[in-house]
């Protein structure tokens, strides 16, 4: 594997999960991309120029929907899905690549492939407006039958890599289940010792 690996968060908390496992590694290069798909895809080109990276890894916590995905487990996304994306008619979403407007999907590069990360695939899903409502949650479990996961920066980290031409991969840990926002329970310090754990475990079998 070609390094360094830039590791991109949300956040700082996230960023600290994250450096526990890596800081005192020199292959790997952590930074914050900012809140939302926006921030993230402008942050991301800007630190691609400034490190010049041979990856990007976006990593953080995310929301799992009932049944696909617990508190506690992490997961990469096969793709990584721009739920919000596109245009609604009366009965249904249509998605950039339905109205020829390009892609809301970006896959996992092949450049993981040769040392994947310990962790099982799932779509997951970028969105700009985090679920709060039973019926959003399962309107989008609905669209997307594949996804197990949503968050607020992959599809962002995703398309700028796309356009620099770095590979691009994102993992996420649960820290929450999808649905009506009152009823959430929410697990940071859970997630973010997942988080820790696994890029641990994945640092050590690389070479």
């Amino acid at each position: 594997m070609d390094f360094p690996i830039l590791i991109l968060t949300a956040v700082d908390k996230e960023r600290e999960a994250v450096k526990k496992a890596v800081s005192e590694d020199p292959r790997f290069i952590t930074d914050v991309c900012g809140f939302g798909p926006v921030q993230a895809a402008v942050k991301t080109g800007a630190s691609i120029q400034k490190y010049r990276p041979k990856a990007v890894i976006n990593a953080g916590i995310a929301g799992a929907y009932p049944g696909r995905g617990d508190i506690g487990g992490i997961f990469t996304a096969s793709a990584s899905v721009f739920d919000d994306l596109g245009a609604e008619t009366a009965e249904e979403r249509l998605s950039p690549e339905t109205l020829g407007f390009g892609t809301s999907r970006w896959e996992r590069s092949s450049f993981f492939n040769e040392y994947p990360f310990p962790a099982p695939s799932t779509e997951i899903l970028t969105v700009s407006l985090a679920t709060g409502t039973t019926a959003s949650m399962e309107s989008r479990m609905k669209r997307h039958p594949e996804a197990a996961l949503e968050a607020m920066e992959g599809a962002g980290c995703a398309a700028a890599c796309k356009h620099a031409g770095v590979p691009f991969m994102e993992v996420r840990s649960v820290s929450n289940m999808s649905g009506a926002r009152s009823e959430q329970r929410w697990e940071l310090d859970t997630a973010l010792d997942v988080l820790t754990e696994t890029f641990i475990r994945w640092k050590e079998t690389l070479q």
